[in-house]
């Protein structure tokens, strides 16, 4: 969901005035209350007013170029910082995502794809900003319709506008999140700035960034083949005897619900009786079949379960995804 919207040119209108305009815009599509003077909205004030107006204060990024602040991921909490959009000298549609952040020191993590730095009262381990950006990429290649449909070229990027010493940040252990999400320093405003025109040649007055705000929320197909393949090769997942029969019960009764219809299955069985290999095939299956399905549990063990058994596959962020928290749910619309 879109919280503001414009093109580059008025972008750097509101400059000025954009924590506040920011602020009203996030209560009235977003519904989130920001008071006026608090932690985020000052980051407003330095990230957007500050930052990225003197990135796109430059004649190489079309004046028309789509510009979107606070874009809220569907069903998620997160929140993309700054897109930009446009098409490219082949005029194929553009998405460059910028993820911001005001850290002005950062510490080595002995987590994978983590750093270290301070926040909310304290020095706390939190993802490496590229891995980030990265993974909300991915949620709009694999989730979003009419991006992987037109498909639609989305590049990730980070800039951490108060950081000049980049020793821990662009380390070599992180050199393959740097590659799917190249960030950027203070002193490096220039480079953005290359980087995101080398993306965008011409503008298209926020029309890609509409359209993605209105794209129906499917797994893409690729997405679904490679889940498809992760079934096949692991012998974890295969189903034999009545886990079949279940399977196959609930094939059935997908297909045979009408859209106007609410069905409920339960499959009763002792633990280690493979409920859960029965409701990931029957997820993969009705993904296939273009559903919108997600696999619903409280309980974060199997999410993380699932991510240990595709580690180091592309399928890490997605799986992310599509396993996901009853809590998720309870600000939805009646039959969304």
């Amino acid at each position: 969901m879109l919280a503001y919207s414009s093109t580059k040119g008025a972008f750097l209108q509101d400059a000025p005035d954009i924590a506040e305009i920011v602020r009203e815009s996030v209560a009235h599509n977003l519904g989130i209350s920001v008071r006026a003077g608090s932690s985020e909205y000052r980051s407003w004030e330095n990230s957007l007013g500050n930052a990225m107006f003197h990135v796109m204060n430059t004649v190489d990024i079309p004046d028309d170029a789509g510009v979107a602040v606070e874009y809220r991921l569907h069903g998620r909490q997160q929140r993309i910082d700054f897109m930009i959009s446009g098409r490219n000298n082949l005029s194929k549609s553009e998405i460059v995502l910028v993820e911001l952040k005001q850290w002005d020191q950062v510490e080595g993590s002995g987590l994978r794809d983590h750093v270290r730095t301070y926040l909310n009262g304290g020095i706390r381990d939190v993802n490496h900003p590229s891995y980030q950006a990265w993974s909300y990429s991915r949620l709009l290649c694999d989730f979003y319709e009419y991006v992987s449909s037109d498909p639609i070229g989305v590049t990730p990027t980070v800039y951490l506008h108060n950081l000049r010493n980049s020793s821990v940040v662009k380390d070599k252990e992180y050199a393959d999140l740097l590659t799917k999400a190249p960030l950027f320093l203070a002193g490096e405003r220039t480079s953005l700035q290359s980087f995101i025109a080398g993306k965008i040649q011409r503008g298209d007055s926020g029309d890609v960034l509409r359209r993605v705000e209105s794209s129906p929320i499917h797994a893409s197909k690729q997405l679904v083949e490679a889940l498809e393949a992760m079934l096949r090769g692991n012998d974890e997942f295969v189903l034999i005897d009545e886990q079949k029969t279940a399977f196959e019960t609930i094939r059935s009764l997908i297909s045979d619900v009408s859209t106007q219809e609410k069905s409920v299955v339960i499959v009763k069985g002792g633990p280690g009786t493979g409920k859960s290999v029965i409701a990931v095939n029957a997820l993969v299956d009705a993904l296939k079949q273009g559903l919108n399905a997600r696999y619903v549990t409280k309980n974060a063990a199997p999410r993380a379960v699932y991510q240990a058994k595709l580690k180091g596959k592309r399928l890490d962020v997605a799986t992310g995804n599509l396993f996901v928290s009853s809590d998720s749910f309870h600000n939805k619309q009646p039959d969304s």
